[in-house]
């Protein structure tokens, strides 16, 4: 497939200057990484109508251009992480443009399954509605070599009353365990929980 013919990518390589791209065969065919230096698009045509239905895909917004996807179609993908909402986003809109990309298929499923079930959230300072943003359940926070420092941690009801806290002011491996009726759990200085 072509890209648009408004559409100039260019890829700057060491030792022998740019290299125009014409065809997206041309950017995924194999070229060893350590000769690549950076990629662009120059003046990109204003955003046709896929263009624009995959920037909103992407959910881009303020100075982010549709033609940062051209760049996202351009590199090889085959060991790509999807960590965030964001991300899995803009690599459906950039497979809108380049659905023939080598790793389309594989990446488009592993960013939509991010959508469809998100990873939980960590859990560090702050105060979680139980049930909402917190499941009850068994939760365990550890610092490995160096202890914390002042952690503290406090489930309470409804009504802002405590139910039960622990403050530990030297600690490497601290243990909660949250009831479906807490109705809030707070936690200041103990890391990041994880449920058991």
């Amino acid at each position: 497939m072509l890209i648009p013919a408004g559409i100039n990518i260019n890829c700057s390589t060491r030792g022998s200057g740019r290299t125009r791209v014409l065809a997206w065969e041309e950017a995924w065919r194999p070229v060893p990484h350590v000769r690549i230096g950076t990629r662009e698009v120059i003046n990109p045509p204003r955003a046709n109508k896929l263009e624009e239905e995959a920037a909103k895909v992407a959910e881009y917004s303020g100075t982010q251009d549709y033609s940062d996807l051209y760049l996202f179609c351009l590199r090889d993908l085959s060991e790509h992480e999807i960590t965030t909402e964001a991300h899995a986003k803009e690599v459906l809109g950039a497979f809108l443009i380049c659905p023939e990309h080598p790793d389309a298929e594989t990446l488009s499923e592993t960013a939509q399954n991010h959508l469809d079930n998100p990873p939980p959230l960590p859990l560090g300072n702050g105060t979680y509605r139980v049930g909402e943003d917190i499941e009850a359940g068994t939760y365990v926070t550890e610092s490995g070599d160096r202890p914390f420092r002042n952690c503290y941690w406090e489930r309470t009801d409804a009504d802002g009353g405590t139910i039960d806290n622990h403050f530990s002011a030297s600690a490497t491996r601290v243990e909660v365990t949250i009831q479906a009726s807490d109705h809030t759990f707070t936690s200041r200085g103990c890391g990041v929980w994880e449920k058991q």
